[in-house]
């Protein structure tokens, strides 16, 4: 975890309410006692004066300030060869701020919308390139561990927002997606060219997917609902490629002079024959995605696995049709198909 936030935390204070006219009458000055309360330590305490009742608040320091003994015995000055404690010039209390200047309250419909009760709020972020649903487990998990032990404290918890769920909702979301458009090509090929083409090209889409999520791994990028997006974005893309040579491909099975050459040889002459435009086609599209790294700000920052995964999908894609479409040809096709 990053970042744990707390929203309406209960802190021990001290409240120090000067009294004016003892302190005219030792010639002190409210300064004088605010540098008599920080040098109790190296690391000056949290001292404030903006609280709603104009009362100077400080914090308990560890080890120096714990009780109101502590600070009612802070020698302040001197007057007449006699030590001057700040107790002889301040009424000291103990009690409690709300931090953050924010009171977090919550109502239950059984006990009634006029009913509030206390509560404070944890807010808990992720390190980058964490896993979101691990940690809010994680998190959950030991939140369920405690809740004998505060239910004895007669202290409940609720998860009020849970960003794991969401980010796992989305991503399962858009793997559903995948999953139908790689259908809808399949089907769409079926009637274009035929069965066995393509169960050619729908077996390349996940060896492209593999790939492209590989490389980006291996580029320290993370698998989250941008760069599956980019995916789906750049699905009908991918199979550009395999669709161009397994296409070629048929045809050639079907040319004048098939009869006399293998289907090893049609399938390596006729991807040869598209090669060049193929290679032209992606790359132009690929330098079209990669323009969005000249984006910059927050906005740069959010789109960026689109200019990784994409490109990286692209030039997978061609070396997929290239290397694995000729031969699942070879393995599995004839030229009567």
């Amino acid at each position: 975890m990053a970042i744990t936030k707390l929203i309406g935390e209960r802190k021990t204070q001290y409240n120090v309410e000067i009294d004016l006219s003892k302190l005219s009458a030792y010639h002190l000055s409210l300064g004088q006692v605010s540098k008599a309360i920080e040098s109790l330590t190296a690391k000056v305490p949290d001292i404030q004066s903006d609280t709603q009742e104009k009362k100077l608040i400080v914090f308990g320091v560890d080890r120096a300030i714990e009780s109101v003994k502590d600070l009612e015995d802070i020698i302040v000055a001197s007057y007449g060869g006699s030590a001057i404690y700040l107790k002889d010039v301040a009424k000291i209390t103990k009690g409690e701020d709300i931090q953050n200047k924010k009171r977090a309250t919550i109502t239950f419909a059984e006990s009634g919308l006029d009913k509030e009760v206390p509560q404070t709020t944890i807010s808990i972020s992720k390190k980058k390139g964490a896993n979101v649903v691990e940690v809010n487990k994680a998190v959950f998990s030991l939140m369920e561990s405690l809740r004998p032990q505060l239910e004895k404290e007669k202290v409940g918890f609720i998860i009020t927002r849970d960003d794991g769920y969401t980010a796992n909702h989305s991503v399962n979301e858009l793997v559903e997606h995948i999953i139908i458009s790689i259908i809808i090509i399949a089907i769409l090929l079926v009637f274009t060219l035929g069965f066995k083409e393509a169960g050619i090209v729908t077996m390349t889409v996940p060896m492209i997917f593999s790939l492209t999520l590989f490389s980006g791994y291996m580029l320290g990028q993370s698998i989250n609902k941008i760069s599956l997006f980019a995916l789906l974005l750049s699905l009908g893309l991918l199979v550009d490629s395999a669709i161009i040579v397994i296409e070629n491909i048929h045809r050639h099975f079907h040319d004048h002079d098939a009869k006399d050459k293998t289907v090893k040889e049609i399938a390596i002459a006729a991807t040869n024959e598209v090669g060049k435009p193929t290679n032209l086609a992606t790359i132009a599209i690929m330098m079209t995605f990669m323009t969005m790294f000249l984006v910059g700000g927050t906005v740069g920052q959010y789109i960026r696995p689109i200019a990784i995964y994409a490109p990286i999908a692209m030039l997978t894609s061609l070396f997929v049709a290239y290397a694995f479409t000729p031969y699942f040809v070879n393995k599995f096709m004839n030229k009567d198909d």
